[in-house]
């Protein structure tokens, strides 16, 4: 598989990979429209400071996640996995990955509290909660430190 920056089409097409606002909100967070736009979507989702990645296998998109600095740490934002490679294991490899290109670097994350298999996941990861979202108070806040390999 391959990760490679995310163009602007591919921001696009991330948007189809959900199908209700329920589930764009969950991965994307309250302020993406729905229903996504393609256009629309790319412009909300276009943070300067942000590296959106795309991974492929076999030339088809499977992944996309955003990275970011946030205080000390690397941010993980709007990681999503496209509907019919769920259930393969790929987040868990996609975090995997990100950790080995950034080794001794702390990750952080927002996750709903309700988001159940994200939240089960990333605690098998390592991360531990660190308090919830000031804007999203039904979000939390988690984060792995390196050395919690």
């Amino acid at each position: 598989m391959q990760l490679q920056t995310a163009t602007m089409d591919d921001l696009a097409l991330i948007g189809g990979w959900f199908d209700s606002p329920a589930a764009l909100t969950l991965w994307g967070g309250p302020r993406l429209g729905y229903p996504p736009e393609p256009g629309r979507l790319a412009r909300e989702m276009d943070w300067p400071e942000a590296e959106n990645l795309l991974w492929r296998k076999r030339g088809e998109p499977v992944a996309f996640v955003q990275l970011f600095r946030r205080e000390s740490r690397r941010h993980i934002a709007r990681l999503a996995v496209s509907p019919p490679a769920r259930g393969q294991g790929l987040a868990r490899m996609l975090l995997a990955e990100l950790f080995q290109r950034c080794p001794g670097e702390d990750f952080s994350l927002a996750v709903y509290r309700d988001n159940l298999r994200a939240l089960r996941l990333y605690r098998e990861l390592g991360f531990v909660e660190s308090g919830t979202v000031d804007a999203v108070p039904d979000c939390l806040m988690m984060v792995r430190r390196h050395g919690d390999d």
